[in-house]
């Protein structure tokens, strides 16, 4: 690869059209990968014309950046995959790299499983809260707005303002879930925990398909959510202790 690159800088060869390679070595901008990029999006562009022309069109400029941030993604992916100094001053061997390989995997998994954890549990609390509102304010019931105010809430805090869990066994038999707590959320545990108690209480409501309810622990005592604090929500909605140490952009 590197004497067909040194070839194309000397005006001698160029990447080939059917099989383009990527220079790995060499930055993103590089004028042979801005060559593989060209090649790249000429064949795209001409696949959508011919098999997709119902497509929405996109510009040349469009799909030549997707193709860039691609190829970022491939070389950050090429980049884990190389042997690295150990701390004994000795090259991995492959061994060592495919451990790392396999590490770096299980934390790509940890990551999705938790956002997917996120996902589900702001999902199934918002409809729980918007059921109950709507059921609620249909027969006029006295807890009627409370219902319609833990909705607003849901749907101010969003995806993001939802922490995720962590599986402990209760005992040998029993599986619960202890909330992670997000230190730079207001303590709203207890409102939240009513919208969990519903699928408990009202059984008789809830379609039994899907994932069982699990009771959830919560509190100061579980461990600490890395997820990233959510800027821009109304002040009521984060830690008065933690807000004095924040950015601006916490308090506008």
């Amino acid at each position: 690869m590197g004497n067909q690159v040194r070839a194309f800088k000397q005006g001698w060869a160029r990447p080939d059209i059917d099989y383009p390679q990527w220079d790995m070595r060499a930055m993103r901008a590089s004028t042979w990968n801005n060559a593989v990029i060209g090649i790249l999006t000429a064949k795209l562009l001409e696949n959508i014309e011919v098999k997709l022309p119902q497509f929405l069109p996109k510009s040349r400029e469009y799909w030549e950046n997707v193709i860039r941030e691609k190829l970022t993604h491939i070389k950050a992916v090429w980049v884990k995959a190389q042997p690295q100094m150990t701390d004994v001053g000795t090259i991995e061997n492959p061994n060592q790299v495919e451990q790392c390989r396999i590490t770096e995997t299980e934390k790509r998994l940890e990551r999705i499983r938790v956002q997917e954890c996120r996902v589900q549990k702001f999902s199934c609390h918002l409809n729980i809260a918007k059921l109950l509102a709507a059921a609620k304010q249909t027969v006029n019931a006295e807890d009627a707005e409370i219902w319609v105010w833990l909705t607003d809430i849901l749907k101010q805090l969003g995806l993001d303002g939802m922490s995720s869990n962590e599986s402990v066994a209760e005992d040998n038999i029993h599986m619960v879930y202890r909330t992670k707590v997000m230190l730079w959320r207001r303590d709203i545990e207890r409102e939240l925990e009513i919208i969990d108690n519903q699928r408990f209480v009202d059984t008789d409501i809830y379609t039994p398909r899907g994932s069982k309810p699990v009771k959830r622990m919560r509190g100061k005592r579980s461990a600490p959510s890395a997820h990233h604090p959510v800027a821009k929500l109304p002040k009521v909605f984060y830690d008065k202790t933690w807000l004095k140490k924040q950015p601006q952009k916490f308090h506008d």
